[in-house]
């Protein structure tokens, strides 16, 4: 059972005010509301840290993802939400039906007698993240595009106008962009990838206009990778933020949820406990004092299960103390 399953039945509200996050054990982070509407600048898909646990940089602000039927282009259904001043568009919370969170984050949309899981996995240790699409097409065949929208910029700011210069490289099933001192590689498993750069100009975040802060950006989108079946299959889109061989994706869940269960950040030896409190259940590694009183071999009450996910979610291993 994942530590939150939340049904959401098509609807905006509440879930536009409730959020998720996961981390790396690095300072890196990704998080976005249960309906993937960012509110708030600092919401994406890949805030990498590049002079761990500082240096934070929002790469990948969003997905865009349009189901289509090939022969029927004049009909799409899209599954992201955003909101542009007062507007939503896309309004693809309307097919969200289900949202849970664990070692990953996980949605199920559902388009006519279409399926669609969509699975986050934010990489332990490394600036990598990873999306999975299980698809059920029906009796239908389904196009499923998926456009990456790029902010590439310090978390604290916004991208402003179109005054950014992104330099992009492409091979099959692969591409790079480059702006100023930052890169973000984008690849997929079996998508190919279609070059149709373009501006999506004033996304709002509602939370940060709440707090008197500028509200508006911009974000570039360099294209799409495009998947096509009539067949239950699955497609992964990986974003990195230094080129990497493509990871497997149970080899990286894995990693996450060992890390996770023993409270360890990517630099920690196995050996040094972290300092943290006892009564700890799945979670934390306990100090020797305090493991001899958490013998208990029953699984801890979904509180406490909670609360400790959530304490390691904050538990950045340093080089050094200072």
């Amino acid at each position: 059972m994942p530590l939150y399953a939340i049904q959401t039945a098509g609807q905006l509200d509440p879930f536009l005010q409730r959020e998720w996050l996961l981390t790396n054990g690095t300072g890196a982070f990704a998080s976005s509301t249960v309906v993937g509407c960012n509110t708030r600048r600092y919401h994406s898909l890949l805030c990498a840290t590049l002079t761990p646990p500082v240096g934070r940089y929002n790469m990948l602000s969003r997905l865009g993802e349009m189901i289509t039927l090939p022969g029927q282009t004049d009909t799409t259904w899209e599954l992201a939400t955003n909101q542009f001043r007062e507007q939503f568009h896309p309004r693809g919370y309307q097919h969200l039906q289900r949202f849970e969170l664990d070692d990953t984050a996980r949605w199920l949309y559902r388009v006519q007698d279409m399926q669609i899981a969509k699975e986050f996995l934010l990489c332990w240790g490394r600036n990598v993240c990873g999306v999975k699409y299980t698809l059920t097409p029906g009796k239908h065949r389904m196009r499923l595009e998926l456009l990456p929208f790029l902010a590439m910029r310090d978390f604290h700011s916004l991208r402003q106008g179109s005054d950014a210069r992104f330099q992009v490289h492409t091979w099959p099933g692969h591409l790079s962009v480059t702006e100023h001192a930052l890169q973000m590689h984008l690849s997929s498993d079996a998508a190919t990838w279609e070059a149709k750069p373009f501006w999506w100009h004033g996304h709002f975040y509602a939370i940060d206009a709440q707090r008197g802060l500028d509200n508006f950006e911009d974000l570039w989108n360099p294209g799409r990778f495009v998947f096509e079946t009539d067949q239950p299959a699955s497609v992964t889109l990986w974003a990195s933020s230094q080129p990497i061989d493509q990871p497997n994706w149970d080899n990286e869940l894995k990693l996450r949820h060992d890390s996770l269960a023993q409270g360890q950040g990517p630099t920690q030896p196995s050996s040094s406990p972290l300092p943290l409190g006892g009564g700890l259940g799945r979670g934390l590694k306990a100090t020797p004092p305090q493991l001899a009183r958490c013998q208990d071999p029953s699984p801890p009450p979904p509180v406490t299960a909670r609360l400790t996910r959530s304490a390691i979610d904050f538990v950045v291993p340093r080089k050094t103390p200072t």
